[in-house]
């Protein structure tokens, strides 16, 4: 038989619940056959970029270094944060970086050890497009990026893809069209052309309009169904090669999506309070601030005395959810950062997350948060993605193809770092060493029993203050479950 070859289709912020018959036949039907993780977790940071180096990597934020979508690193030469979408500050931190920008190995990496080839097309951000294929320069393998050449490797060929197919659709709510004409580059060109044992085709929706119209809004729901549309055509694709039966398919989400129910001035709270803080440092600034639904706290010399004030006027706001440190001992109150796995040397002093709920919102799906700096709606009608609410880090994940099976119950977790393994193990590859994510064998033909979970619950907490850490362990293995302030 022809050996296994792999596609894998990113739904970028699908939430499991909206997989139905109604708002995506072709998904819902293909799960009939398909093995379906029902407990998918996400990764800390909830967001995209950091998902899609662990998609890469198997490992988590600690290991590869994308720490967040956006961080401060040096190399800007600015004092400005680290804008991980920007395609001039991804090429020149790369370069300050000696182009380890992830420090992980990559599951690219290890496929051209075995003379294998992967393959990326995102129709997101240009760091969405550079972390889900780390180092496709390096190993000449093709990336594109609907976001432009300069965000593509040379061998995608974009100003090729261009002359062939027309320039990509402009960037719209919803961003059906750039999606759409995306698929119709990896089915009718990359595919048939490159015939990678490894492709990847990252869709933007539902992800954009859950930001700028609201999570499960009408609109958002349209553009879902047409990434549904989409993914019948790339099953329609499968059916129809000679050896659709080694082809298997993966479909999975990055990360789920809340509703927004206010927003912080966070920065601006800071300064009132007396701390000198900004969104980029200068020679009067003690503290970096990046503020999302979670955020970042980035500290001078990284001084424990700033470390300590900061902590514990935050500890007294409303608005905080949940607060980590690199050393607790200089924050009363804090977890650990090591808990959440984002404990690499870029990651700031103290991380955040500020308060979600469980409450539905006017569209009816449970979870909203507070944001800070987004510039999305604040009444329900916009979304956000980054903490570590249950719907933020519940996730989509299922397999399906001859070498697997459809199994009931597969209720043990399992997250985006399983995926890398995964792959290389249905194609008779044995992961690196440096992976972090386990193979999920209980899906495999004659494959192992659905593994014990354990329940972990970490506390902490100063004054009123208290905040609760889920996680949920399998084999060894730690999975965020959920997070959030006691009330």
């Amino acid at each position: 038989m022809t050996e296994p070859r792999f596609i894998i289709v990113g739904f970028d912020a699908l939430r499991p619940e909206l997989i139905t018959k109604a708002h995506t036949p072709n998904l819902a039907g293909w799960l009939q056959n398909a093995a379906n993780f029902e407990n998918a977790r996400s990764v800390f940071p909830s967001e995209t970029k950091v998902a899609m180096a662990s998609i890469a990597t198997g490992t988590w934020p600690g290991t590869h270094g994308v720490v967040a979508n956006g961080y401060y690193e040096p190399a800007t030469g600015d004092g400005a944060l680290f804008d991980t979408g920007n395609v001039a500050q991804l090429a020149r931190v790369t370069e300050a970086n000696h182009g380890a920008l992830v420090t992980a190995p990559t599951l690219a990496g290890a496929l051209a050890a075995a003379s294998k080839t992967y393959l990326t097309v995102s129709t997101g951000t240009a760091g969405n497009a550079r972390f889900l294929n780390p180092r496709a320069r390096d190993l000449g393998l093709v990336a594109y990026s609907i976001m432009g050449a300069d965000a593509s490797s040379p061998a995608a060929n974009f100003d090729e893809c261009n002359a062939k197919f027309g320039p990509p659709p402009a960037q719209a709510i919803p961003n059906t069209a750039r999606c759409q004409y995306g698929a119709r580059l990896f089915l009718e060109h990359f595919l048939p052309n490159h015939r990678p044992d490894v492709g990847v085709l990252w869709l933007s929706e539902p992800d954009i309009t859950f930001h700028y119209r609201g999570v499960g809004s009408p609109e958002s729901l349209t553009a879902l169904s047409a990434m549904d549309d989409i993914f019948g055509d790339v099953l329609a694709w499968r059916d129809a090669q000679p050896d659709c039966e080694t082809i298997h398919i993966i479909a999975l989400s990055d990360h789920g999506h809340l509703a927004v129910k206010g927003r912080v001035h966070i920065i601006e709270e800071m300064q009132a309070a007396g701390f000198r803080a900004a969104a980029s440092y200068g020679p009067d600034i003690d503290y970096v601030v990046l503020a999302s639904s979670s955020g970042n706290v980035w500290i001078r010399d990284n001084d424990p005395t700033l470390t300590r004030d900061m902590a514990a006027w935050m500890t007294e706001q409303p608005w905080l959810g949940m607060l980590f440190a690199r050393d607790p001992a200089s924050a009363a109150g804090a977890l650990p950062l090591s808990l959440v796995r984002n404990d690499h040397v870029r990651t700031p002093e103290l991380m955040f997350v500020l308060d979600a709920d469980e409450q539905r919102s006017r569209f009816g799906l449970k979870g909203r948060t507070l944001i800070g700096a987004d510039s999305v709606p604040e009444d329900e009608t916009g979304g956000v993605h980054g903490g570590l609410n249950a719907s933020e880090l519940s996730n989509f994940i299922a397999l399906e193809g001859a070498m697997l099976t459809k199994r009931e119950g597969l209720t043990a977790p399992a997250g985006l770092v399983d995926i890398a393994p995964t792959v290389l193990a249905v194609l008779g590859i044995k992961p690196p060493d440096e992976f972090e994510g386990r193979v999920l064998s209980e899906c495999f033909q004659n494959g192992s029993p659905v593994p014990q979970t354990r329940r972990i619950v970490h506390e902490a907490g100063v004054g009123p203050f208290k905040q609760r850490l889920e996680l949920l362990e399998v084999g060894g293995r730690v999975y965020l479950n959920q997070g959030g302030r006691i009330r």
